[in-house]
């Protein structure tokens, strides 16, 4: 059984990796959401431009802005 002192002194020597792990889970998120929406666009209006831009973007070539 650990201490709390040594899972403290864990969570503290790993706070930038937990923070930044963290950060890209979100950033995951937003991203898989954005490719859903226009996913869904994409079945709409069948542009292959912005078909295009989607690959792009899930490939991470692009940025969303």
């Amino acid at each position: 059984m650990c201490s709390s002192w040594i899972v403290d002194k864990f969570l503290y020597e790993k706070k930038d990796s937990l923070r930044i792990r963290k950060r890209d889970i979100v950033d995951l998120a937003i991203k898989n959401k954005i490719i859903e929406l226009a996913t869904r666009l994409l079945e709409e209006i069948k542009e292959r431009n912005l078909g295009e831009k989607i690959l792009s973007y899930s490939r991470g070539d692009m940025t969303i802005k």
